[in-house]
């Protein structure tokens, strides 16, 4: 169930809605706030491969955008 089905849910049954809307954010917030801190974490950067590592955009930032978007900066 998405935000909008839930607040519209919730508001057949007469139940506070902005009670289930502080609950439904506040449930992505931590959703998004747990994968951010995977790639936020410095210790998955770390190359494992033999040879000539090949980088790409998430080895390359090393997880300087996720640790911004978790400290609120842009």
């Amino acid at each position: 169930m998405n935000a909008i089905e839930a607040v519209n849910h919730y508001a057949r049954r007469g139940e506070r809605v902005d009670g289930v809307l502080q609950h439904i954010v506040t449930s992505e917030i931590n959703r998004l706030r747990q994968a951010l801190s995977y790639y936020a974490d410095k210790k998955h950067y770390e190359l494992y491969c033999i040879g000539e590592p090949i980088p790409c955009d998430i080895t390359e930032d090393h997880g300087h955008i996720a640790r911004q978007a978790l400290e609120g900066g842009d």
